[in-house]
């Protein structure tokens, strides 16, 4: 199998695409909200997937600026027969698209962004796959792990894990805990949301936000709540390994199988609203 590495300057904006020549002629677009490495490992698992075996598939990273014009024209003009996203940030982008019949992961309540009926069901051009660990669920095991902790922080984008934020403080409420809530717009602003945490939690919450928690503040978040010995407690292994004191997480390697599997179900005909 030929690989061929574009890589796309535009401005600012780098894209990377990455194209797998097939046999079949079709064509599945993969769009990752940034490039951190748990969204990686997921795309890595579904290109490999079996089920999309002479499938041509090109990756898009959107850019960090929020500036994705290129990709958006792209993915219209592409002839894509379908899209599978990696992020709230991707599946609001195609969201707006609208017409391409997409797979969406590792979103945290879609149906607060629209991206499921009413009743919870798929739309006509959109489907998903769940990801969600309850709240109470990772509280119980907080409790067992840090039973002196009361105090938890969180930094979140109000626009990408605000429900998360407030499924936390009713859970809380239930169980002993305060919530301590920072919110951001940007990735820039996470140090100083950190420094008005510092003193004030016991834990920090790593919840599954794409603003807050990326390749680039990662590391940065572990080392400072290290140096301040606060314990950390996240959403993945990737998490765990580079320093938190446990996570809770689905198992990320089937999200990208399941993905791979769905897309396949809508290149043989199937609506996304049946799957």
């Amino acid at each position: 199998m030929r690989t061929k590495i574009k890589f796309i300057l535009l401005g600012l904006f780098l894209c990377i695409a990455f194209e797998h020549s097939g046999y079949a002629g079709q064509k599945v677009a993969v769009i990752l909200s940034n490039s951190h490495a748990m969204y990686e490992s997921i795309y890595e698992n579904f290109k490999l997937s079996p089920e999309l075996k002479g499938v041509i598939i090109k990756k898009y990273i959107l850019s960090p600026s929020g500036e994705n014009t290129y990709i958006k024209n792209a993915i219209e003009g592409g002839n894509f027969d379908a899209v599978f996203t990696i992020g709230t940030t991707a599946t609001k982008l195609m969201k707006g698209i609208g017409k391409i019949p997409t797979v969406f992961s590792m979103v945290v309540n879609p149906k607060y962004f629209g991206f499921l009926g009413k009743d919870e069901t798929s739309l006509p051009n959109l489907c998903g796959i769940s990801i969600e660990v309850p709240v109470e669920a990772q509280f119980q095991l907080l409790k067992r792990i840090v039973p002196d902790a009361r105090k938890i922080g969180i930094i979140y984008d109000p626009s990408k894990s605000g429900y998360t934020v407030a499924r936390a403080l009713r859970a809380a409420d239930n169980m002993g805990f305060e919530i301590r809530e920072v919110p951001v717009k940007s990735s820039p602003e996470v140090p100083r949301a950190l420094t008005a945490l510092e003193g004030n939690i016991d834990v920090l919450f790593a919840i599954i936000d794409d603003t807050v928690y990326k390749s680039n503040t990662m590391g940065y978040i572990l080392l400072r709540c290290l140096k301040k010995k606060i314990p950390v407690f996240g959403f993945s292994h990737t998490i765990t390994k580079a320093g938190a004191l446990f996570s809770t997480y689905i198992n990320y390697d089937s999200v990208g199988w399941i993905g791979a599997r769905r897309i396949r179900m809508i290149l043989d005909g199937t609506p996304c609203n049946e799957i």
